[in-house]
């Protein structure tokens, strides 16, 4: 007979077995609840439920679209606290041993590779450029210089001057390689106020989607430093318009369908970015600059700022950028960029577009205004 000394395990050891051990746990919870989702709630919903906290409830009793019919194929409740999973259904068991495969897949797959970081849709911005030589050196002065000025007027402007404002935002986005669709969406946006060392208002954001057709209804709120930094989202679209979630506005569930998190939406975060983008790209040279007056944006009058960056290197993030500045008031009412061409007879393809039309500054919205039962929205209540 062969005896074994149990040798004690190294804690680092430990650490990594615990570590596995609790992603094996997600990967689980995840591949069930994605399932389920995709087959018995089917439709472009939020379909990654890393964000729910696995605490909600989808049952017979849960009334969606009108508020009349309701789900007969079952329910499912997920508890994290007790680790207990509970599978209600009038259907036969054959989806839920799918999911269970789906499950052993998964697991196999991510025990055969190490342990790496989580990374998440929020560094998509953060697109792998080929590692090439570093562009020659910035020029003095740096071309880029008048385009910052602008930019950081608009920005001063828009944090001064302008509580709040409301208008219409017009998207479209290059998703992991694939051009959505444009979005309509009405926006009421308030900036954070510091008035004698005191915060007497918070920044705020709701949105109102009007297309395209799977998400009309839809509803975006977030206030910063309330409901755990959390908004709350109501699906909208044609199926299971109700369906009422918070979610991480940085996590995955909701990254799916913008490339940023809807907290970062308003026009000060876009200069923001454009700011900070632009005072890395100082560093180098291979940047042309021009500044075009009396350019019209839906008829109004503005200044376009153009961007290039000829050749693709690791260290720029687009070929072209331009943002546009009204002539009235200093703030950006359109922003477009794009990638380099593949070859040299394509055209350089969309990377992002926003548009920011019908802007109305200083509204002066009310608290109930961003508040989850406020009468006009159609959030479901707590």
């Amino acid at each position: 007979m062969v005896e074994f000394q149990q040798v004690p395990p190294e804690p680092c050891r430990i650490r990594s077995l615990q570590k596995m051990t609790e992603r094996v746990a997600t990967v689980m919870k995840e591949a069930v609840v994605q399932f389920l989702l995709q087959n018995i709630l089917p439709g472009p919903a939020m379909r990654t439920a890393s964000d729910y906290g696995f605490q909600f409830i989808l049952s017979t009793w849960w009334n969606v679209g009108t508020g009349e019919s309701s789900l007969t194929s079952g329910g499912l409740f997920v508890n994290e606290e007790v680790g207990l999973m509970t599978f209600l259904s009038k259907t036969s068991a054959i989806p839920f041993l799918v999911c269970v495969v789906a499950c052993n897949v998964r697991i196999e797959d991510l025990c055969a590779q190490e342990l790496q970081p989580n990374v998440t849709t929020a560094k998509r911005i953060e697109i792998p450029r080929p590692q090439d030589e570093l562009p020659p050196s910035a020029p003095q002065p740096h071309p880029l210089i008048p385009a910052m000025q602008l930019a950081s007027e608009s920005y001063s402007f828009l944090k001064n001057r302008v509580s709040d404002y409301a208008c219409r935002i017009v998207k479209q986005e290059r998703i992991d390689g694939r051009l959505k669709p444009m979005e309509f969406m009405d926006a009421k946006v308030r900036h954070k106020q510091i008035r004698g060392g005191r915060q007497v208002q918070r920044s705020s954001m709701y949105l109102h989607f009007l297309k395209p057709e799977e998400m009309v209804g839809r509803e975006v709120l977030w206030v910063e430093g309330t409901n755990g930094g959390k908004m709350v989202v109501r699906r909208g679209g044609t199926r299971f318009q109700y369906l009422t979630l918070d979610l991480d506005p940085a996590g995955d569930a909701a990254l799916q369908y913008s490339r940023y998190p809807a907290s970062e939406s308003g026009m000060i975060d876009m200069v923001r970015k454009l700011v900070d983008v632009g005072t890395a790209d100082m560093q180098y040279g291979e940047c042309d600059v021009k500044i075009f007056d009396d350019v019209k944006v839906d008829n109004r009058p503005c200044k376009c700022v153009q961007v290039i960056h000829p050749r693709r290197r690791s260290v720029f993030l687009f070929h072209i950028v331009r943002i546009y500045i009204a002539d009235d008031f200093p703030i950006p009412v359109r922003y477009e960029a794009y990638d380099w061409p593949v070859g040299d007879s394509q055209e350089p393809a969309l990377i992002e577009e926003y548009t920011f039309q019908n802007v109305r500054l200083n509204v002066g919205f009310s608290d109930a205004e961003f508040q989850r039962n406020y009468p006009a929205y159609k959030f479901r209540p707590n």
